[in-house]
């Protein structure tokens, strides 16, 4: 592979700090290492030979005495731990010990195990810094307070703050995993992380189990594979499955559709003519037009929703049948457009950069947005138009819908929330209509734009 350096394009938010950053070439993302070059070759070898499932896919392009390039593979739909259930968060944090752990036995570590190196290809976590693989020079005890929690240092991306764990227990594992342990206080830990509220105050619990810990390192080294191993079982124990959901009042315990509606009908019909590659589908629920997009061919979708109970759901279903969708938790009217100095550096990217599709349908939204919200119709537009490059279906609810109707809702001014003006809406916003097809239950339609270039 011919490589010219005056043909590379920068990624955005990778920084040379320690030696090596991230550029693009030919649609090729390449990290390119300047310091410790035959550290990383190595390293690289190690790997290569027995691979690591939740590392980035890595291989060699080009070494010299001064540069040494690498090939990554490219994931697709990048998001940060602000957009992941709290399934994902713990699935996540247990790849970021497990790769920890395959590290430390060929004498290697993490420098960097925080959340915002981390993201997921469908359902699989995925470590995506491999230049934070360095060699050990601080205990254990020491990175796994500093480096993977962040207590004191960028907590935002710690794992600390992004699962919710309280500093007692933060410092009583760090305190445990420093030289420790005889099985009665490992079996103390674990019984901590199995219970969902303490009788008596944490904070006598954990300096009981903070001086345990300091005796039990007085007596006995553990081996720091063995130590892994046990935090690994620790992060077990932590409740992954969300229990509140936002759609209380519908009725989708199933993730399965009625294939003889008109809604369902008239979306396979358009999928068909569009024949898209990729498909977001904002306030996704529990996926059921992502499941039909994917069984009617479509290679990849994201479902976006903000209800995390339902997003569970769909995941596990997505890591059971193997299909190619991505979660996503996000509100599409408050989804921040920048975070200051999150993770260092301006990294952050807004959602939009990150996930947009030529293919986005909208259904049973809008008149939460607009008519429940208060929102305008151009406001509306305005945001989803930056996820959709081409393709963008919306269900209209009109205010005659059986969920708009009733006594709490005569005061509303309806005179603004017609299909008509929401057509024109769209077209003062850079959409030409399609079609209009029938949807279920009536009067509800799908409306089909194409945004102009």
């Amino acid at each position: 592979m011919d490589i010219n350096e005056n043909d590379f394009i920068a990624v955005d938010g990778s920084t040379n700090v320690d030696g090596n950053y991230l550029v693009w070439h030919q649609n090729k993302l390449l990290r390119i290492i300047t310091e410790n070059i035959s550290f990383y070759v190595s390293t690289l070898q190690i790997i290569n030979e027995n691979p690591c499932p939740n590392l980035i896919k890595t291989k060699l392009i080009s070494q010299t005495d001064t540069m040494l390039i690498l090939e990554h593979e490219v994931i697709d739909n990048v998001t940060y731990a602000i957009e992941w259930t709290r399934r994902q968060k713990i699935i996540a944090l247990r790849a970021t010990l497990i790769i920890q752990q395959y590290l430390v036995t060929y004498g290697l570590t993490l420098k960097d195990p925080h959340a915002f190196n981390i993201t997921f290809k469908c359902d699989k976590p995925v470590y995506l810094d491999y230049g934070s693989i360095s060699n050990p020079s601080y205990r254990l005890y020491k990175w796994f307070y500093r480096d993977l929690m962040k207590i004191n240092n960028y907590p935002e991306v710690g794992w600390a703050s992004i699962i919710k764990i309280s500093k007692y227990k933060i410092i009583c594992i760090s305190t445990m995993l420093s030289l420790l342990s005889n099985r009665l206080g490992m079996k103390v830990l674990i019984k901590i992380y199995s219970v969902n509220e303490l009788k008596t105050k944490p904070s006598i619990i954990m300096r009981a189990l903070i001086y345990l810990g300091d005796m039990i390192k007085k007596i006995k080294r553990l081996k720091q594979l063995t130590v892994y191993h046990y935090a690994v079982r620790i992060f077990r124990k932590l409740q992954s499955n969300s229990k509140n959901t936002h759609w209380t009042n519908y009725n989708q315990n199933t993730t399965h559709t009625n294939i003889k509606s008109d809604r369902v009908r008239n979306m396979i019909s358009i999928i068909n003519e569009h024949r898209p590659i990729t498909m977001l589908d904002i306030g996704a629920n529990k996926g059921h037009f992502s499941q039909l997009a994917l069984d009617k061919g479509v290679k990849q979708v994201v479902s976006m929703d903000l209800d995390e109970k339902s997003l569970d759901q769909l995941f596990n279903h997505y890591h059971i049948r193997h299909k190619k969708g991505y979660c996503v938790k996000a509100d599409l009217m408050h989804y921040p457009e920048n975070i200051n100095n999150y993770a260092r550096y301006g990294t952050f990217q807004p959602l939009y950069n990150r996930i947009k599709s030529d293919f986005v349908i909208c259904l049973a939204v809008i008149h939460h947005i607009c008519y429940f919200g208060n929102y305008n119709f151009d406001e509306f537009i305005n945001r989803i138009k930056k996820f959709a490059t081409k393709i963008l279906v919306i269900e209209f609810v009109p205010y005659t819908d059986v969920h708009l109707t009733g006594k709490i809702y005569n005061h509303k001014d309806k005179s603004w929330y017609t299909q008509e003006k929401f057509i024109e809406a769209m077209s003062r916003n850079g959409y030409i209509l399609l079609m209009v097809n029938s949807s279920t239950p009536s009067p509800r339609t799908l409306i089909s734009f194409k945004k102009i270039t």
